[in-house]
């Protein structure tokens, strides 16, 4: 579960806190800072598990109306199993070199220090409590050793934060980009689904059954589909085939023959058969409901925060659609804002069900209507 997320000096978030609960919906205006959550979490993933550098344009997240050049962010985290972790990284920019460098970078059990990277050395603390590293080197201030570190029976502690960052799922479908054709297996779906039928191929080699449960979800939406598969074109390459009978005529359709809507559901029911029952830690959507009629996303919806409370994950919703807005509002909204284009804020909306409107039509009546 994510419990606390801290960001300093990063774009329009300037010392914001967000503590998000279980399932939230982070509804505002466009500008107010959403999807800039999407895009601290997205640097986290790449830097923490992917074990990338700092961009050469990292500068460029600075806060502009802030002249100091360090950049903090804190993630509180919940491992099942475990308990309470609490990632640190501090780094500096520098601006005329356009270049970025970690200051210190820290990851706590509780108050217990399991990992120290500071003055260009790291230190490593085991499972046991401990005053003293029990091992230290130098490594470059470029990028995290984290994802180098590899599993020995006394770091189990920072093993078990590193599976929760691998539960990390992040998704703004980009339907336009997917590719029809899979050349090879992906492990892995990227955040913008280009490459699902590669994603999908893979997962059908462990699933065969997800072509009929895919096809009894999508079927009311692609208008009775009879099958899914995956088909042969050429010695390598495969492509995914969705085929529905018209006026007696079996009619086969490509992924890129579909509309933006009907690729983007396949992602998102494809995503809540398979991530959301995985395991995994954090489910993040950005706008969802892009290319999605408002009677196509309520099911998968309803499905999908069942789903991520079923299986202990984190569901986070980002979006200005008010059937999300509505049927996440039992749970909790934080509505993003800017006054005067300065730093974002996000407050924890509170609604009062016996005044018979819905939560969309409630943000409307709040001072900030605008920004909702």
């Amino acid at each position: 579960m994510l419990k606390r997320l801290y960001v300093d000096n990063f774009r329009c978030l300037s010392n914001f806190t967000m503590e998000p609960g279980r399932v939230a919906a982070l509804v505002g205006a466009n500008g107010s800072g959403k999807s800039t959550i999407f895009d601290v979490l997205s640097f986290l993933q790449d830097f923490l598990l992917e074990g990338q550098t700092y961009p050469s344009v990292a500068w460029r997240s600075l806060t502009r109306w802030v002249t100091r050049s360090d950049q903090s962010l804190e993630l509180d985290v919940e491992a099942p199993g475990f308990g309470s972790f609490r990632y640190k990284l501090a780094c500096n920019h520098d601006v005329k070199r356009f270049s970025t460098a970690t200051k210190t970078e820290e990851l706590f059990f509780g108050d217990q220090i399991l990992y120290r990277f500071a003055e260009g050395e790291v230190s490593l603390y085991g499972d046991r409590p401990s005053t003293a590293p029990r091992a230290q080197f130098p490594f470059s201030p470029s990028r995290s050793f984290l994802p180098l570190l590899e599993e020995r029976p006394d770091n189990q502690l920072i093993m078990a934060f590193k599976r929760w960052l691998f539960g990390l799922c992040l998704f703004h479908i980009e339907p336009r980009r997917m590719e029809p054709f899979s050349q090879r297996d992906s492990p892995s779906i990227l955040r913008d689904a280009s490459n699902f039928s590669s994603w999908y191929r893979g997962l059908i080699q462990t699933d065969p059954g997800l072509h009929e449960t895919l096809r009894a979800d999508l079927s009311p939406i692609l208008g009775g589909l009879d099958s899914i598969q995956l088909l042969r074109a050429g010695t390598d390459a495969r492509f995914l085939s969705f085929e529905s009978t018209h006026a007696g005529k079996k009619i086969p359709l490509g992924l890129d023959e579909l509309s933006d809507g009907q690729r983007t559901l396949v992602v998102l029911y494809t995503v809540l058969r398979v991530v959301a029952k995985s395991g995994a830690s954090l489910v993040v959507f950005d706008e969802p409901d892009n290319f999605v009629a408002t009677h196509e996303i309520q099911p998968w919806l309803s499905q999908m925060r069942d789903a991520a409370l079923d299986h202990g994950s984190t569901l986070l919703v980002l979006s200005h659609h008010p059937e999300v807005i509505d049927y996440l509002a039992p749970d909790n909204i934080l509505l993003f804002h800017r006054d005067e284009g300065g730093p974002t804020r996000s407050e924890k909306m509170s609604f009062d069900a016996s005044l018979g409107l819905k939560a969309s039509e409630l943000l409307r009546l709040e001072p900030r209507s605008e920004q909702a």
